[in-house]
């Protein structure tokens, strides 16, 4: 009897210190991916902060996936386009910059 008390006390202590490391379960948005949801409301991006990322194959530096940037947004008559390649972090960035519809440079590929 003692036994079985002790193994069920185990299960449960066990039980609880899984339940303690893994937390909650993480929000999902509508497509069944994971949705970072961001602490503070955006705001826009500064000069300074990327408003995207594009990660990109080391070899062909063809993108295999974008990153928008969820703790801000480009402000109304500006779009995010791609300013520059971080290399070392295999990552073409977007920043925002003044629209201009003459511009065939590649932007908001989200």
């Amino acid at each position: 009897m003692d036994n079985k008390i002790s193994c069920v006390v185990f299960l449960l202590v066990l039980t609880r210190f899984f339940i303690g490391i893994i937390g909650n379960p993480p929000d999902w948005n509508k497509t069944g991916s994971f949705l970072d949801v961001p602490t503070n409301p955006p705001e826009p991006c500064g000069e300074d902060t990327p408003c995207g990322w594009g990660l990109y194959d080391r070899f062909s530096r063809e993108v295999d996936s974008y990153m928008q940037n969820r703790n801000c947004y480009c402000e109304e008559g500006t779009a995010c386009y791609r300013q520059e390649d971080n290399r070392m972090k295999l990552a073409f960035i977007y920043r925002c910059r003044v629209s201009d519809p003459r511009d065939t440079g590649e932007y908001n590929p989200w």
